[in-house]
């Protein structure tokens, strides 16, 4: 183990992936909900469920997550933007019919997503700081990750300017784009 933290694999592996942590949850659990439809009276009970399983699935993938990201680094880097990418594709119709089902599917999507972007992050946080740095890269971490809980609040602002379809489908492309950068750079982090 290096005597200090290796900084740009942090940089390059863990950063454009941190702020998809907690943006993927509150996509499912805080957009999702404010747009179904034909709920009335069950509204608040279906927003309680949508906060249920987003983190349930997260934890429920978690053991896989665990063994992608310990034996195939390069998988486990790229599931999780891939499953949020996912997400934000189901969430699209949804958001756009106002769907409780499938809006319902596309938090658990996205849950899933967290799961894998989290415990893929944690682990590299653990492979690239030394013990003696591991609490100082860990708060750089969450930091980047808390990012992500401006999600609800950006589309809120764009949805006066596009469609929240819209909004859904440039969440996915932006999801793929990281995907993609996350495979690039796993792949010459690993030569």
């Amino acid at each position: 183990m290096p005597d200090v933290a290796d900084w740009r694999r942090f940089r390059r592996a863990v950063l454009p992936l941190a702020p998809w942590v907690f943006a993927a949850p509150t996509i499912g659990f805080v957009t999702l909900p404010g747009l179904v439809r034909g709920l009335d009276e069950l509204r608040t009970v279906y927003a309680g469920v949508a906060t249920a399983v987003v983190p349930a699935a997260g934890l429920l993938i978690q053991p896989l997550a665990r063994r992608l990201a310990v034996r195939h680094r390069l998988a486990a880097a790229v599931s999780g933007p891939a499953v949020v990418a996912l997400g934000f594709l189901l969430a699209a119709p949804a958001a756009a019919a106002g769907a409780p089902v499938l809006s319902l599917v596309a938090a658990v999507i996205f849950g899933a997503g967290y799961g894998l972007l989290l415990t893929f992050c944690l682990t590299e946080v653990a492979a690239v700081a030394p013990p003696h740095h591991l609490a100082r890269v860990t708060s750089l971490f969450w930091t980047a990750a808390y990012l992500g809980m401006f999600a609800p609040y950006a589309v809120t602002l764009l949805s006066g300017a596009f469609a929240v379809f819209t909004l859904m489908c440039a969440g996915a492309g932006l999801a793929v784009l990281t995907c993609g950068a996350a495979a690039t750079l796993a792949r010459r982090d690993a030569r």
